[in-house]
């Protein structure tokens, strides 16, 4: 967005990512069961792109006030991968809001206007797998998971998706308050990184990522551990005699209204492969 001379703003490097990165990050989901939709409703191919985006930028992540003050950044903090655009419309407020382009959702919003259940039905009958039906409706080359802590359209620091889900009284945030706390006062600085750092490896690192085909998920690195074992928790209180044939979005619903504790479609999902005697 903006940044002092020898910088480079995320909102413009972003853009310059080599197309055949995309495909490559793509080509990480082809490796899912194709019949098992859950992939293709929680990440995609641009939701891993930006993550490899972030992993070049690292440690050089700095951020820029309007004024042109400069301070490094630890951009680790920022991530929060398993909420998604999905959890946000199960709320009727969001909903509401989505009309004036919720923080710049509204392109990922209509390619996804069919419900959950509508895609799960419909996916296998546009591809042979549900990941390559997400291509074919042109949701790959949007993001399903939200940030809290920055808006993608300039790259700047914003507290206003944190606060939106705070308020809603999602659990993700419960975790993530010291962050906020910190993060707060530089909301609207930008995030940029040195222009040397670019010139002397960008080119190498894309062409790398290009490379890779092979994708290995490590068991562990999504979301966060108390979390996913509170929902446990919840499911087994909302469920005592099993889900049944409960949607994951159902029991979302259900565990919030007895419980009072929100939950993301993923930490359910995750909640649910953990404990396998609540399928």
């Amino acid at each position: 967005m903006f940044c002092p001379t020898g910088f480079v703003p995320f909102s413009i490097l972003r853009d310059q990512i080599p197309e055949a990165s995309f495909n490559a990050a793509f080509e990480i989901g082809l490796e899912f069961e194709a019949v098992d939709p859950k992939y293709a409703l929680s990440v995609t191919a641009s939701d891993w792109l930006e993550v490899s985006f972030f992993a070049f930028c690292g440690d050089e992540t700095h951020i820029c006030s309007p004024d042109g003050r400069l301070l490094r950044f630890d951009l680790r903090q920022t991530r929060t991968d398993d909420f998604t655009i999905h959890d946000l419309l199960q709320n009727d407020e969001t909903n509401r809001l989505f009309a004036d382009d919720l923080d710049g959702h509204m392109v990922a919003r209509r390619l996804f206007d069919l419900p959950i259940e509508d895609f799960v039905s419909q996916g296998l009958k546009i591809s042979d797998s549900y990941w390559r039906a997400s291509l074919e409706l042109g949701l790959q080359y949007e993001h399903i998971q939200v940030p809290l802590f920055y808006t993608r359209d300039t790259y700047t620091l914003s507290m206003f998706m944190f606060d939106l889900v705070d308020r809603l009284k999602y659990s993700e945030t419960i975790a993530l308050k010291s962050v906020a706390k910190v993060i707060r006062p530089f909301e609207g600085w930008s995030l940029c990184i040195p222009k040397k750092v670019v010139e002397d490896n960008w080119d190498d690192y894309w062409r790398k990522h290009a490379a890779r085909r092979k994708y290995k998920e490590k068991t562990g690195d999504r979301g966060r551990p108390r979390k996913q074992e509170s929902a446990v928790s919840d499911i087994k209180l909302a469920f005592p005699r099993g889900i049944g044939e409960s949607s994951h979005k159902q029991i979302a619903e259900t565990v919030r209204r007895l419980t009072g504790n929100n939950y993301s479609i993923s930490t359910i999902s995750r909640a649910l492969s953990q404990n396998s005697n609540q399928k």
